[in-house]
């Protein structure tokens, strides 16, 4: 009887471990079939990556755009920050990490980025006028999917140092404070003439006026019958103000003539040169005793073969070991923010296959020579 039942329980036994395996076997299959049609579909949402290799793309994308010149800040379709970059974070003056995960309210409060996610269009070259450190145009565009409008993201463009080097590279900036130097002596005069008639000194402001009158009229002549390019005189006027403003004798060499036809150098390139030489020979007088002789003298020469620019100085000189290294962008001895007028000169002349020369000595003066042969200005 107990053998019987001995060989029973085997048998019970090993049915039972047979029935786990075949359970067991199958609930393997189960989740392997199962397993792989998850990965299948993890990998489909990866974009056929695997998951170490897309976390390492992921990062790298992240590091590319924060590496971006241009500011980049996204938000959801509750007007919740959910990413930004460095440069979107310099321009708003905040740390990312306070950024993410606020409302759009907060980090900027006067932003109109919320708008799209109502009107679903893009919006280009928005020029963002309540940052006042910076000038920054800005495009959004919505974020969609299946159809509905998710978010926004915004690229900020900062253009403070290119348009800068736009009005440089124009002369816009040149003529800008030629006219301001123009009004502000035209100002001056007509304060003399008010305090004149204020006086009952009725004969004495006619007089002024008349001599003032003859006098610019004189000034103004005598350049624009040398310089028959209108924006140069222009500018060689205005900078006349500006040396008397300054206490600089300004003087055009009579021998000075300029067609206009832009023949050796257009007109938006002789603002360039001149005007960044002449603010800076302008510089070299500033700190100048003021018993010197403070004088800035401007030559203009065209000729059959070519043209002669020059613009002398009598201040301090250049000292021996920076004369190598004045045409280098960001090189200046005038403080921060400085050291590009010369370079772009230099640019400018290099451009139409010009030479320039300096020629300085210490306690006397600095002069800055341009050439453009005929010959060079044909190859370009």
């Amino acid at each position: 009887m107990a053998g019987l039942y001995l060989r029973s329980y085997h048998r019970t036994v090993l049915r039972v471990l047979l029935s786990y395996l075949l359970i067991t076997l199958f609930a393997l299959g189960i989740g392997s079939l199962l397993s792989v049609r998850f990965s299948k579909r993890v990998k489909r949402e990866l974009l056929g990556y695997e998951p170490d290799a897309f976390r390492q793309l992921f990062l790298q994308r992240m590091d590319i755009l924060d590496a971006l010149d241009e500011g980049l800040m996204a938000i959801d379709e509750h007007s919740m920050i959910t990413y930004m970059n460095r440069a979107a974070a310099d321009i708003l003056k905040i740390k990312v990490k306070d950024a993410l995960g606020q409302p759009l309210k907060t980090v900027y409060p006067r932003s109109t980025m919320a708008r799209v996610l109502q009107t679903g269009k893009s919006e280009y070259n928005i020029g963002l006028e309540s940052i006042k450190h910076v000038s920054v145009i800005s495009d959004r565009m919505p974020l969609w999917r299946d159809g509905k409008v998710e978010g926004v993201i915004a690229i900020f463009r900062n253009r403070t140092e290119v348009t800068r080097l736009a009005q440089d590279l124009t002369g816009v900036q040149h003529i800008v404070g030629a006219l301001r130097a123009y009004t502000h002596e035209f100002t001056n005069k007509l304060h003399v003439i008010l305090g004149l008639l204020q006086l009952g000194e009725y004969k004495q402001a006619e007089d002024y006026v008349l001599h003032l009158t003859q006098t610019r009229a004189h000034s103004i002549g005598y350049i624009s019958e040398r310089i028959r390019e209108p924006s140069v005189a222009a500018l060689l006027i205005g900078k006349a103000y500006r040396a008397a403003e300054l206490g600089i004798r300004f003087v055009l060499d009579p021998a000075s003539e300029l067609h206009g036809d832009g023949q050796y150098l257009p007109a938006s390139s002789l603002i360039t040169i001149l005007g960044n030489l002449t603010e800076n020979a302008f510089d070299a007088l500033r700190d100048a005793p003021e018993n010197a002789q403070k004088e800035v003298t401007v030559s203009i020469r065209e000729g059959e073969h070519g043209m002669l620019i020059s613009v002398d100085d009598s201040g301090a000189g250049i000292a021996a070991d920076k004369l190598d290294r004045i045409f280098e962008r960001g090189f200046s001895t005038k403080g921060e923010g400085r050291g590009t007028g010369l370079s772009l000169v230099k640019e400018t002349v290099n451009a139409f296959h010009g030479t320039i020369r300096v020629e300085s000595e210490p306690g006397i003066g600095s002069s800055f020579i341009i050439t453009v042969a005929e010959s060079a200005n044909g190859q370009q």
